[in-house]
Parts: structure tokens; sequence; C-alpha cells
């Protein structure tokens, strides 16, 4: 598991923007900064059993209310994006998605408690579309606002 995580998060990295705070006059940028250089040194496995389980029960319920599945999501949203698939022949499309979020290893331990409280969102590095809980394609575009 600890490969094929390391190959998902090392294939997802990408150019962006050559700062945070963007330069460009209007969208979409042209300046942006060279590929990322970026080093797995380990992979853990962080799990909350109770995490676990209340996201297995919401996601039966919708599977219950989505028997069809989900409407497609529009691909400015998917593009880049891994899509999770069940392994169950007939389970619904509920468009879920492997995305990434960056943080510092000192919030790891109550993010695996607790989960991502959108109230913290842009403590660090700005809220442009608010108070959230911000998760990007892109390993290196979380790693960027890390």
């Amino acid at each position: 598991r600890g490969a094929a995580v390391r190959r998902l998060f090392l294939d997802s990295i990408t150019r962006h923007r050559a700062h945070l705070i963007s330069d460009c006059p209007s969208p979409p940028c042209t300046h942006f900064a060279p590929k990322m250089k970026l080093e797995v040194v380990s992979v853990r496995r962080l799990l909350s059993r109770g995490l676990l389980d209340m996201y297995c029960v919401k996601r039966e319920r919708i599977e219950g209310l989505r028997r069809n599945g989900c409407a497609a999501l529009p691909e400015d949203f998917t593009r880049d994006a891994v899509r999770l698939q069940s392994v169950d022949a007939g389970t619904p499309c509920l468009n879920e998605f492997l995305l990434y979020h960056g943080s510092d290893a000192d919030s790891i331990d109550e993010v695996t408690r607790g989960g991502f409280d959108p109230r913290r969102g842009g403590e660090s590095t700005g809220r442009l579309f608010g108070h959230a809980t911000y998760f990007a394609p892109h390993a290196s575009k979380a790693d960027f606002y890390t």
C-alpha cells in the first residue's frame, strides 16, 4: 500500500503559480514556477476508527438515497483528481475522489482524532473562498499551501 500511495502522490506533482499571491492581471495565470521536487520520506497510515465509522454510515445513507449514483461533476472539478471506485459490482458512483490536504506535523494528531475543522481554514495562508477546509487534486498544491 505504501508504494501505491507514494506513486499516486508523486504522479500528482505539477507546476503552480510562482507565489501564493498571484500577480496575474486576470486568469488564466501564465506565471508558473518550475515543477516542485518533492521526496516521500515515509508513508504512514493514520486512522480514526470513529471517523471511519461515521464516514461509512454517511456513505451508506447517500448510497440509499442515490441508488443510481450521483450526477457527474463538471470536468473542471474532476479532471486531475483520482476517482475512487468500489470493487463491488453494481455499487453506484457517489463522486468520491482522492484529494490532498497539506498540514504541518504538529496538526496531524488533531486531524486524525477529530477530522478537519473548516473553522480553522486559512489560518496560515489565507482564505480566498472563505473559512473552509481546502483540498487539491495535486499533492504539490497541498504542499504549496502548507
